[in-house]
């Protein structure tokens, strides 16, 4: 009688930057993978050397990056491939086909969700007509008329940004005219809301496309776009919140929300089709996406646990240093 092995799953984490430790995260042994590949454009993105095996790759604008992939999967015998990188969502979404051909699993939600996520204005106008609590969100030259009916401090992003690179907080309309000519690209501008800010890490099933989880963090203080400082905390509020945005959108895999409450309502301020960089508090709570991946890419589907976490936890993020010897 033969030996059935059961055949090892291995992830491939793409763009992986400064995220030392999300690899961790997967390659502890809870996570049901059982090698972790990393890829960056850099030979110093440190958390290619946290990982069982590393690539450094050609950028993604290269005719040569899909193929290069490619081949690392044949290589490394690839299960699920998971981007990180904001403006890499959508470009992999369109290579969904390619990598499905070879028996591999790419986790991310569909084109048009990852669209409307990217584009801030989409995002608010879309979310609106679907009755979902959002920022109010008007585009730069277009809605002229409702931006100068907003009270001051106006808040002005990138309408295609990331990581808050970009943004500005301002009392000055002539400044913001200004600062938005000088970019020389398309702004979106909101009220600037003071409120409680929570980050919510959440899970939908692969499979099943139920709501596996949603963890949320009371944001404590901010660093560059991140969370430095958090607390866990329970809300039916925003669980609501994000059932509603599940049920219209039926996006899959890990999702980073951003919630702001102001004036005894609850509004969704942006939604990240990824990981998000407050992920390692959730997980030192215990939740522990990487394991539902691993399972949806066995085929198996994950049971729902939501709110299954210890409150007043709290997080604090701190700078590591990882040295190399050329």
């Amino acid at each position: 009688m033969g030996i059935y092995q059961i055949k090892s799953m291995n992830v491939l984490l793409l763009s992986i930057g400064a995220k030392y430790s999300l690899v961790g995260f997967f390659r502890s042994p809870e996570s049901g993978f059982d090698k972790i590949v990393t890829t960056d454009c850099s030979e110093y993105a440190a958390g290619l050397y946290n990982s069982d095996v590393h690539y450094v790759t050609p950028r993604m604008d290269d005719h040569d990056y899909i193929p290069t992939l490619l081949d690392i999967c044949t290589r490394e015998d690839i299960n699920v491939i998971i981007p990180l990188r904001e403006d890499e969502l959508l470009f992999m979404s369109d290579k969904r086909d390619v990598f499905g051909s070879h028996g591999i699993t790419l986790m991310l939600s569909s084109a048009e969700f990852i669209q409307a996520c990217k584009d801030k204005y989409l995002f608010y106008n879309e979310l609106k007509k679907a009755g979902i609590p959002v920022v109010p969100t008007y585009l730069y030259g277009t809605d002229t008329d409702k931006i100068s009916n907003l009270q001051l401090p106006l808040y002005a992003k990138p309408r295609y940004g990331a990581a808050s690179i970009g943004n500005i907080k301002t009392s000055s309309r002539e400044f913001l005219d200004a600062y938005i000519k000088e970019c020389n690209e398309e702004f979106v501008v909101q009220p600037y809301i003071s409120g409680d800010e929570f980050g919510v890490d959440v899970y939908v099933d692969l499979l099943s496309h139920e709501i596996i989880q949603i963890f949320i963090k009371k944001k404590l203080s901010m660093k560059s776009g991140e969370t430095e400082k958090s607390v866990s905390v329970k809300n039916d509020h925003i669980v609501s919140l994000v059932q509603k945005v599940v049920d219209r959108f039926s996006p899959v895999g890990v999702l980073d929300m951003d919630v702001l409450f102001c004036n005894g309502e609850y509004k969704i301020l942006e939604i990240n089709p990824r990981f998000g960089g407050g992920y390692p508090h959730a997980f030192s709570c215990g939740v522990n996406y990487p394991l539902y991946i691993s399972n949806n890419a066995r085929d198996k589907k994950n049971t729902p646990c939501i709110g299954d976490y210890a409150e007043g936890i709290v997080a604090m993020k701190y700078t590591k240093t990882l040295t190399l010897d050329n």
